[in-house]
């Protein structure tokens, strides 16, 4: 823009524009880290789903993930209705089996009654995950910005071609979590891919100290509110509604933030939010 067009205040209005995109703002998210590495010791024992908008006609894509094996689904929908969704479910399961459990966010498609009704019928468990509490299904984020940019990077072919190809290519690629292409993963049988998906495995070490999320003195921050999560660990944390600022930078990646009615209290990283 600037080597053609010029016009006082023109970067801030620019900066301005961008910030309010809602297409920009879901394409280019950052990393905030934070996430949680979640143990599963099966494959399709926890399978993540999320929507993809590829911004033209049908414009969504449902993509899934196995937490174990890290293999990748993808479709596109003809509407974002539950009824697309389950369609899609259906033709996933029998392909490949059942998941024991779904996790998702709370988008309408996923919190309706009609979806609710086809899991218990089909036995399959339902985590719902909070916007402010997403820290479980990062895998699924992360695996949506990688097919987008495969998706970019392509030149020629339809949007469906560009997708089943973005996906295939992901499903062979070496993971470095499991040390194999989940599709190897998928059909392994032996305990390898189980030991690198236990908590104490190397990949597992290594991103919690990765995606650990830092603060320095003076930051503002929001802190998480403790609520009744009823079958959920108490130490699982609610939205993040409360707001102090740091203090001091203790040891083990701990804070003493000062919150907004005067109160001194001590939180770990995983309890803060910039």
């Amino acid at each position: 823009i600037k080597q053609q067009w010029y016009w006082p205040g023109m970067k801030d209005q620019i900066n301005r524009v961008l910030k309010e995109c809602e297409t920009c703002n879901i394409n280019n998210r950052k990393t905030t880290g934070g996430f949680d590495f979640v143990v599963t010791r099966r494959k399709l024992e926890k399978v993540a789903l999320d929507l993809m908008d590829i911004g033209e006609e049908n414009r969504y894509v449902l993509v899934g993930i196995d937490y174990f094996t890290r293999r990748l689904w993808g479709a596109r929908l003809r509407s974002k209705e539950t009824k697309a969704v389950l369609e899609v479910l259906q033709k996933w399961i029998s392909e490949d089996g059942f998941p024991e459990e779904y996790v998702t966010d709370n988008g309408k498609e996923f919190v309706s009654n009609e979806f609710k009704v086809w899991c218990s019928e089909n036995n399959i468990k339902h985590w719902k995950v909070g916007l402010e509490a997403h820290r479980s299904n990062g895998r699924i984020e992360r695996c949506i910005r990688t097919i987008r940019e495969a998706v970019v990077k392509q030149g020629e072919g339809t949007m469906d071609e560009k997708i089943e190809k973005a996906i295939k290519g992901y499903n062979n690629s070496l993971h470095t979590a499991i040390k194999c292409t989940p599709m190897e993963a998928w059909k392994d049988q032996s305990e390898d891919v189980n030991m690198e998906n236990d908590e104490s495995g190397e990949y597992a070490r290594n991103f919690k100290r990765r995606f650990r999320e830092t603060f320095r003195l003076g930051q503002v921050v929001r802190i998480a509110r403790r609520e009744n999560l009823g079958t959920r660990a108490k130490t699982e944390k609610g939205r993040f509604t409360g707001i102090g600022k740091i203090t001091a930078i203790c040891e083990n990646d701990s804070y003493i933030v000062k919150t907004i009615d005067g109160k001194y209290v001590k939180k770990r990283h995983y309890d803060l939010k910039e």
